[in-house]
């Protein structure tokens, strides 16, 4: 990788959507408050690693790349991978009407977890139905499976939520493996916007998705795919992640 080239992780949040770029040997932070001003203002960025569903199953179709996620978090953490709606459920005006339609597609309800993201799922949707030119750069990323993988496939002790911040520290402490000043940044970063429009694992989250995206365009991305039969038309149901391999980080 050119280390002039931009990668960029990208982690929904209460103002819109948190960006963590890095570009020559630098990290930088943006909000955006809509998903394709993102790609407006970075159209040279080689690799996008967003923590969002993409390519949502239409009528008929499964979806079998959460099953594949929570696999890869077993045991402990696989509830972190939650089920997103079939592609119908991004039509619905209400969460009763979103639950009726994922029922009658897929034969399950909806939880509250799913209908509050589909906003965000409808304008990911919308975007790469439209620039179907930028599908070999973007792809869905989980950061849980990206912190253990970084933490060498270890399963992490804390939860982010974890009192004392134990979450928090144990991640930073995971990243800084990697780039000693990683924690800086976090803090830096946190100074800037306040939690009611980027929570801290809103930060956490990019950051690992920055770093995965990194790491994987030196190296080399892992990518967890669905079966090809299961495969929507229009975007193919993947996960990037990094795997090290006694890479001289």
């Amino acid at each position: 990788m050119n280390p002039r080239q931009q990668v960029i992780g990208i982690d929904g949040c209460r103002a819109g959507w948190c960006l963590i770029g890095f570009e020559n040997g630098n990290y930088f932070l943006e909000l955006h408050p809509h998903f394709h001003s993102i790609f407006t203002q970075h159209p040279s960025a080689v690799l996008f690693l967003i923590d969002m569903p993409m390519g949502l199953a239409s009528t008929g179709e499964v979806r079998v790349l959460e099953q594949l996620a929570r696999q890869e978090l077993s045991p402990g953490y696989s509830s972190s991978v939650f089920t997103p709606p079939c592609s119908k459920v991004l039509e619905a005006k209400s969460y009763e009407e979103a639950k009726m339609i994922n029922l009658k597609s897929t034969g399950k309800s909806l939880s509250i977890q799913s209908w509050n993201l589909v906003s965000k799922m409808r304008e990911v949707d919308q975007f790469i139905r439209q620039n179907s030119i930028l599908h070999h750069r973007i792809f869905e990323s989980h950061p849980e499976i990206n912190f253990k993988n970084l933490n060498k496939g270890n399963l992490l002790q804390y939860r982010k939520n974890a009192p004392n911040k134990q979450g928090i520290d144990e991640r930073l402490r995971i990243l800084s493996s990697y780039d000693a000043s990683l924690p800086d940044y976090f803090f830096k970063f946190r100074k800037v916007h306040p939690k009611t429009k980027v929570k801290d694992d809103d930060l956490l989250d990019a950051f690992s998705l920055c770093l995965t995206a990194h790491l994987g365009s030196k190296y080399q991305l892992k990518i967890i795919q669905s079966p090809a039969l299961n495969q929507p038309q229009f975007f193919p149901n993947r996960l990037a992640t990094y795997v090290p391999d006694n890479h001289n980080d």
